[in-house]
């Protein structure tokens, strides 16, 4: 099996502040052959004032981003295969602006990422037993439309809100909305979208992988391929960890092949 992070962060993404070369160094030092930086590119759909943290987000922000990938990659040239990607945050919100990015950009590989309801941050919720279903239906209608329309590769960690609700003592198992879970990995399939194995779960109180693995069993068995891993890190030190546990799950859930995107083109790898 190809060692490979197709979702890592550094200091150009807003909440990282892990050195891009240290991050490299790191991945290097832990036998990683293949890293993906997927900095952050958020998507609102209420315009946002200038001072605002969102006001990063705009193609200045990428260019530079761009021009960081690019010294990465020459120095650690026939040290790493390094690609270019990006975590594109709910980007059926500002069409133009996602639309925008992508082209301007030659991204390898495009995570579409369901992190707001209503614009807020899902890490910024105090989740209660009041409020948990209401907010799990509100985060799965986000991820529908972002299957539906938007332009991405992989969904990114599918049921994120369990990592933050967990956090608060509170158990956001997705079982009572099966139905919307199956209707949301069908559309993926239709449209050769694929699903990540994000593991910063492993990291947390969550202790657990994300989709949550009877999630990842459903994508396989409904036809699902496509299937990337990534330990959503945001230091250094975190860079590759938990693949092999992700690797493992995918293994257990059926699949022979793990995906790593070059050129917005899958290319795969076994898991054996």
């Amino acid at each position: 099996m190809i060692f490979a992070d197709s979702h890592v962060h550094t200091s150009t993404s807003p909440d990282s502040h892990g050195d891009p070369i240290e991050t490299c160094e790191k991945a290097i030092e832990k036998g990683i052959t293949v890293l993906t930086l997927t900095e952050h590119f958020e998507c609102y759909a209420s315009p946002r004032p200038a001072e605002s943290e969102s006001a990063v987000f705009a193609l200045p922000y990428l260019k530079e981003y761009q021009a960081t990938y690019q010294k990465l990659k020459e120095k650690f040239l026939g040290a790493l295969d390094l690609r270019f990607g990006l975590e594109l945050g709910q980007p059926h919100t500002n069409p133009s602006l996602s639309k925008a990015a992508l082209e301007g950009f030659a991204f390898d590989y495009v995570i579409g990422s369901g992190h707001k309801v209503r614009d807020l941050d899902l890490g910024y919720y105090h989740y209660t037993e009041d409020n948990i279903r209401s907010l799990q239906k509100e985060s799965l209608d986000v991820l529908f439309l972002l299957a539906s329309q938007d332009d991405f590769d992989c969904l990114g960690h599918f049921d994120l809100i369990r990592r933050y609700a967990n956090r608060d003592g509170i158990d956001a198992d997705f079982h009572p909305f099966a139905d919307k879970v199956d209707e949301i990995l069908k559309m993926l399939i239709s449209r050769g979208k694929g699903l990540e194995i994000n593991t910063s779960g492993l990291r947390g109180k969550l202790k657990d992988t994300m989709p949550a693995f009877w999630i990842l069993k459903r994508y396989r068995k409904l036809g699902g391929e496509i299937l990337t891993l990534g330990s959503d890190s945001h230091l250094p030190k975190d860079v590759g960890e938990g693949i092999f546990t992700a690797a493992d799950a995918a293994k257990a859930a059926g699949f022979s092949y793990i995906t790593v995107f070059k050129n917005r083109k899958p290319e795969w790898y076994p898991l054996d």
